[in-house]
């Protein structure tokens, strides 16, 4: 049954922005002068940094500072308690990016539709507030839907409910992260992110911190949360809003300006339609857990000069720890891959046509049947880290006529038709028309 105050809608809200708001954001959460694509408006890809709808509820249209405290307290949710506005912070925030944001909303209609979702009874901690918040166009496309939870300090125990438990997202088990993003703040750090249009006097001057028990001024949640999910596109996506699909964390602890934030990401390995899920902590240097139960959905960034995407028809692939592979042949009606030097998985599908050939890999020969004659065309020029030792991949192919391209980190897979690689589980290709062909079967 639900309980008071779920399913309560506010009026929608009209919101607005200017180039100028997205560059200001860019540059409060810690985009630097490598990310000219999210600071310099006459860049040729300028875009709006993903989460930058996160601070629109703040803002709405204002271009001016407003009363923080009076607007919190417009609209009070039917009931429930008449919560007091100047003791809440963040308690944990969810976003899913369903269409990049346009870099200003001129010329076009946009509002914030907010539904509450369960008001929860924390007891003499607190009451927890949780809601759902959608930025669509006007009578379109929804851009963003975001779930946040307000924790209001010290204002429980009105007898609601005490609400669900949450679903906990842990990094790996005994697993060493796979990057690491380091942020030091200022102390004028928080100054500089409320002017996007959060507003709260809790990170600007010390009273508000005292009374509530953190003993100053601290930083706002959504910072570190912004912040946080900068570092994970730049580590992991390339600084390339199209790598980032969802993004969530729980806020455990409170940040002073000044603290050095240290974020440790994993990659799980646990990929669902070329999407894989990411987890990571944020911590300060030295010390307590700040943003735990932090997830996100990522693919990993497309290398300049390649294709569009295209679904790979994978029949055999084998896979090894060592950097020993040995592959002699690969005819279109074999079973079975032949003279390995090394254990290996093998998986087999209906229409056997690709081998794969794992980075660093070592190679004798490879041999594939001759493909029919056609127009060569080079591509695209990529300069190609060689393959570890022994025969690279680029002398093999010299030696048989064909450009074979690797990057690093990547898995290879020659065919009678295609070049391909593949990275995230999503496979990229030149076709054959594009590459100088010459591999000879025997």
């Amino acid at each position: 049954m639900a309980g008071p105050g779920a399913g309560f809608e506010y009026p929608p809200q009209e919101v607005s922005w200017l180039k100028r708001d997205v560059l200001l954001f860019a540059n409060s959460i810690g985009c630097t002068s490598d990310e000219l694509h999210f600071l310099f408006e006459l860049h040729p890809k300028f875009q709006v940094f993903p989460t930058y709808s996160i601070i629109l509820p703040f803002k709405q249209t204002d271009q001016e500072v407003i009363d923080f405290y009076a607007r919190q307290g417009a609209t009070p949710i039917p009931g429930v308690p008449k919560f007091d506005s100047r003791r809440v912070v963040d308690g944990q925030r969810l976003i899913r990016f369903l269409k990049p944001l346009p870099p200003t909303s001129a010329g076009k209609r946009f509002e914030l539709r907010t539904r509450i979702i369960g008001v929860y009874d924390k007891g003499k901690a607190g009451s927890v507030v949780e809601q759902e918040t959608v930025l669509a166009e006007k009578g379109g496309d929804v851009y963003t839907k975001a779930v946040g939870s307000a924790f209001f300090v010290g204002q429980g125990n009105w007898g609601g409910p005490k609400g669900p438990s949450t679903t906990n997202f842990p990094p790996p088990e005994g697993k060493q992260p796979d990057a690491v993003y380091t942020l030091q703040t200022t102390r004028e750090s928080a100054l500089l992110y409320r002017l996007n249009g959060d507003y709260n006097p809790l990170h600007a001057t010390p009273e508000p911190g005292q009374k509530m028990g953190f003993g100053g001024v601290i930083m706002h949640g959504l910072f570190s949360w912004n912040t946080t999910c900068h570092g994970l596109l730049l580590k992991l996506g390339g600084s390339d809003p199209a790598n980032i699909k969802e993004f969530q964390a729980r806020f455990a602890a409170p940040v002073k300006p000044g603290d050095k934030l240290i974020t440790e990401i994993w990659r799980t390995g646990d990929i669902n339609d070329g999407w894989e899920e990411i987890r990571f902590v944020t911590r300060v240097e030295g010390g307590k857990v700040v943003l735990s139960n932090g997830r996100a959905s990522m693919r990993h960034p497309q290398p300049p000069g390649f294709p569009e995407v295209c679904p790979a028809p994978i029949s055999y692939f084998a896979t090894t720890s060592s950097s020993s592979l040995l592959i002699r042949k690969m005819s279109v009606r074999q079973k079975a891959l032949r003279s390995i030097t090394r254990p290996c998985k093998f998986v087999q599908a209906p229409t056997p046509r690709l081998v794969l050939l794992p980075h660093k890999t070592q190679l004798s020969t490879i041999d594939t049947p001759k493909p029919q004659p056609s127009r060569p065309q080079k591509p695209e020029q990529v300069v190609p880290p060689t393959v570890s030792s022994g025969l690279s991949l680029q002398e093999l192919g010299a030696s048989r006529g064909v450009r074979i391209v690797v990057l690093a980190c990547l898995s290879v897979f020659a065919t009678m038709e295609s070049i391909f690689y593949v990275q995230a589980a999503r496979a990229y290709f030149w076709p054959a028309r594009e590459v100088e062909s010459g591999f000879e079967g025997k």
